[in-house]
């Protein structure tokens, strides 16, 4: 039986609206700098990444201090099918990590394809340390373009980013460039409107990495095609797949490598997708609910959202911290 749901409907404005306690919705207008960041070289560490924030988006705030590094979700799902219910995609999301706060944040930038991004504004707190209480909501808001970790475009494409457990740094170094995860998402979603002209922007970009971080990327077209992109002794390596977890999916030595619940998760999905080649909305929820972290008791983390893109309605449809009867939609359109 589908769980039943209620909806509200979400029409941000360029204020910070609460929605509850840990969840908000924004809107951004205007230059977001990525031609900017594109045309500097880019950014190698987040400490950079914060410079470049205060230089182009803060007018040369210069009290910011250089962050601790930006955590990042160690579980998360992702999976690419088509809807039932029409004729287009969708793509699923579970975000897993400890109790965070979620902006919901619809960016209009002046030169590059609208989106709706999943923000970790937790993240954006934490890595500022102790001034991050006292950073004003319009600055945390400029951080946040910057720092998506899921979405969508007004082209369909859709992007998460999945962690693997695997303590390797990416450092990548040939003179193109410089891109940390989060400017590499802001960037496909800006300027690429399918997979094809995603995986480009990877392949004319370094990426860099620390210790204790590393990921692949889930990348989803309108037109049905779905990658996960992942880093092999530094060189970029893509996999067709509908589903994407947390273990390596390339062919070879590093295949597998990841959490044992990761492989769960995928088996189970897998299975069910094989049986149910389609889902509608309401179905891909419930696909989402069978690998949230409730499902793993012995998981201390929780999912913190789950949300299924409509990529021909764009659409995103949220779910918060398992509450499967509650939804916060909002629409490019």
């Amino acid at each position: 039986m589908q769980t039943k749901e209620t909806v509200r409907q979400l029409f941000p404005s360029d204020t910070i609206q609460r929605l509850n306690a840990h969840t908000s919705v924004t809107r951004f207008r205007g230059n977001d700098g990525i031609n900017e960041l594109l045309a500097s070289g880019g950014v190698s560490s987040s400490g950079e990444l914060v410079k470049f924030i205060a230089r182009h988006l803060l007018g040369g705030y210069r009290r910011l201090p250089s962050p601790a590094v930006f955590d990042f979700a160690p579980g998360c799902t992702a999976i690419h099918v088509p809807n039932r219910a029409g004729s287009g995609w969708l793509f699923g999301r579970g975000y897993d990590f400890l109790p965070h706060d979620l902006m919901i944040l619809k960016l209009e930038p002046e030169d590059g394809y609208a989106s709706i991004n999943s923000v970790d504004t937790t993240m954006i707190t934490d890595a500022l340390g102790k001034l991050g209480k006292w950073v004003p909501p319009e600055l945390i808001k400029k951080f946040a373009l910057y720092l998506p970790v899921d979405g969508l475009n007004e082209k369909g494409l859709a992007i998460s980013v999945n962690m693997i457990d695997d303590d390797v740094i990416v450092n990548q170094s040939t003179g193109k460039t410089n891109h940390i995860i989060v400017t590499l998402i802001r960037t496909i979603l800006d300027k690429a409107a399918n997979v094809e002209e995603a995986v480009t922007i990877l392949k004319n970009s370094d990426l860099h990495t620390w210790k204790g971080f590393f990921f692949h990327l889930a990348i989803a077209d309108a037109a049905g095609r779905c990658v996960a992109a992942e880093y092999i002794h530094d060189e970029l390596a893509i996999v067709e797949s509908p589903i994407i977890t947390n273990f390596y999916l390339q062919a070879g030595p590093k295949y597998g490598i990841g959490t044992e619940q990761s492989h769960i998760r995928y088996d189970r999905l897998t299975a069910h997708r094989k049986d149910h080649p389609a889902l509608t909305p309401a179905e891909l929820r419930d696909e989402l609910k069978s690998v949230a972290k409730s499902n793993f008791p012995d998981d201390f983390h929780t999912t913190e959202w789950s949300v299924v893109y409509d990529q021909q309605a764009l659409t995103a449809t949220y779910y918060r911290r398992e509450h499967y009867t509650r939804a916060y939609q909002i629409s490019l359109k």
